[in-house]
Protein backbone atom coordinates (compact mmCIF):
# COMPACT_ATOMS: atom_id res chain seq x y z
CA UNK A 1 0.00 0.00 0.00
CA UNK A 2 2.50 2.61 0.73
CA UNK A 3 4.00 2.22 -2.94
CA UNK A 4 0.74 3.49 -3.65
CA UNK A 5 0.26 6.53 -1.54
CA UNK A 6 0.67 10.05 -3.45
CA UNK A 7 0.86 13.33 -2.05
CA UNK A 8 -2.49 13.98 -3.56
CA UNK A 9 -3.71 11.02 -0.97
CA UNK A 10 -2.47 13.99 1.97
CA UNK A 11 -2.97 17.05 0.97
CA UNK A 12 -6.76 17.34 1.79
CA UNK A 13 -5.37 16.55 5.49
CA UNK A 14 -3.23 19.82 5.83
CA UNK A 15 -3.96 20.98 9.11
CA UNK A 16 -5.79 18.64 10.20
CA UNK A 17 -5.40 16.02 13.30
CA UNK A 18 -2.88 12.38 12.15
CA UNK A 19 -3.33 9.91 15.57
CA UNK A 20 0.06 7.89 15.85
CA UNK A 21 0.08 4.70 17.48
CA UNK A 22 2.24 4.42 19.66
CA UNK A 23 3.28 0.43 20.29
CA UNK A 24 2.85 -0.23 24.41
CA UNK A 25 1.45 3.50 25.18
CA UNK A 26 -0.88 6.19 24.85
CA UNK A 27 -1.24 7.22 20.96
CA UNK A 28 -0.25 11.07 20.00
CA UNK A 29 -1.96 13.54 18.09
CA UNK A 30 0.32 15.64 15.79
CA UNK A 31 -0.84 17.64 12.79
CA UNK A 32 0.27 17.73 9.44
CA UNK A 33 1.44 21.07 8.69
CA UNK A 34 2.81 20.65 5.03
CA UNK A 35 3.02 18.23 1.89
CA UNK A 36 5.98 18.71 0.00
CA UNK A 37 6.56 16.91 -3.44
CA UNK A 38 10.30 16.46 -4.53
CA UNK A 39 10.75 16.17 -8.64
CA UNK A 40 14.62 16.17 -8.48
CA UNK A 41 14.10 12.82 -6.33
CA UNK A 42 13.05 10.78 -9.35
CA UNK A 43 14.76 8.35 -10.59
CA UNK A 44 16.36 9.78 -14.55
CA UNK A 45 14.15 7.52 -16.79
CA UNK A 46 11.30 6.78 -14.36
CA UNK A 47 7.93 6.22 -16.73
CA UNK A 48 5.47 9.16 -16.47
CA UNK A 49 3.56 6.97 -14.11
CA UNK A 50 6.21 7.01 -11.30
CA UNK A 51 5.00 8.36 -8.00
CA UNK A 52 6.94 12.15 -7.67
CA UNK A 53 8.33 11.64 -3.85
CA UNK A 54 7.06 13.17 -1.26
CA UNK A 55 7.59 14.31 2.40
CA UNK A 56 4.77 15.44 5.11
CA UNK A 57 5.82 17.43 8.06
CA UNK A 58 3.76 17.29 11.40
CA UNK A 59 3.96 19.03 14.42
CA UNK A 60 3.25 17.47 17.50
CA UNK A 61 3.49 18.26 21.55
CA UNK A 62 6.70 18.62 23.36
CA UNK A 63 5.24 16.40 26.35
CA UNK A 64 3.96 13.53 24.54
CA UNK A 65 7.31 13.49 21.81
CA UNK A 66 8.53 10.28 20.66
CA UNK A 67 11.92 8.70 18.88
CA UNK A 68 11.82 8.05 15.39
CA UNK A 69 10.51 4.77 13.83
CA UNK A 70 7.89 2.73 12.46
CA UNK A 71 4.31 3.41 13.71
CA UNK A 72 0.70 2.93 12.15
CA UNK A 73 -0.77 6.49 11.38
CA UNK A 74 -4.62 7.09 11.35
CA UNK A 75 -5.42 9.90 8.55
CA UNK A 76 -8.50 11.32 9.83
CA UNK A 77 -12.04 12.32 7.15
CA UNK A 78 -11.51 14.57 4.11
CA UNK A 79 -15.68 14.56 4.17
CA UNK A 80 -17.83 13.55 6.62
CA UNK A 81 -19.00 10.41 5.45
CA UNK A 82 -15.47 9.18 5.19
CA UNK A 83 -13.65 6.50 7.72
CA UNK A 84 -10.42 7.31 8.88
CA UNK A 85 -7.53 5.79 6.64
CA UNK A 86 -4.65 3.69 9.17
CA UNK A 87 -1.47 3.76 6.72
CA UNK A 88 0.52 0.90 8.66
CA UNK A 89 4.41 0.85 9.16
CA UNK A 90 5.73 4.17 7.98
CA UNK A 91 9.29 5.65 9.11
CA UNK A 92 8.58 8.72 10.99
CA UNK A 93 11.76 10.40 11.74
CA UNK A 94 11.74 13.37 14.97
CA UNK A 95 13.45 16.25 13.28
CA UNK A 96 16.51 18.23 15.98
CA UNK A 97 14.53 21.10 17.48
CA UNK A 98 16.14 24.42 16.47
CA UNK A 99 16.93 26.30 20.14
CA UNK A 100 13.23 27.25 22.03
CA UNK A 101 11.14 25.08 19.89
CA UNK A 102 7.66 25.15 21.68
CA UNK A 103 6.54 21.98 19.55
CA UNK A 104 8.26 18.45 19.01
CA UNK A 105 8.42 18.27 15.02
CA UNK A 106 8.14 15.01 12.71
CA UNK A 107 8.76 14.28 8.73
CA UNK A 108 7.74 10.91 6.40
CA UNK A 109 9.66 10.67 3.51
CA UNK A 110 7.80 8.31 0.65
CA UNK A 111 10.43 8.01 -2.57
Amino acid sequence: MLDTLKSTDFEPYIGSAINVAIPGGTDVIIKLEEVTENKNAMMPRASEDTRIPFSLLFEGPLDSAFESGCYDIEVGRAEEHEKPRTVEHVYICRIAPLSNEAAAWYEIIFN
